[in-house]
């Protein structure tokens, strides 16, 4: 759990998913942010899945 700067808790549910590579969408999923390129207003690298392609691997696997 974490306390941002307003005072509010935030609180991170983690989730395992295991996603199979397949030709031609790969693992099915974008992702934005890292270290390479950090959140353009506080600089936090975290990560993010931005998209989840249609019938791809991760498609109904990532809440």
């Amino acid at each position: 759990m974490k306390i941002n700067q307003g005072g509010e808790r935030i609180v991170w549910t983690f989730h395992d998913v295991t996603l199979n590579r397949v030709p031609g969408y790969g693992f099915g999923i974008a992702v934005s942010g890292g270290r390479d390129n950090p959140h353009f207003t506080n600089g936090d690298p975290a990560i993010a899945i931005s998209d989840v392609l249609k019938a791809g691997p991760a498609e109904g696997k990532l809440l």
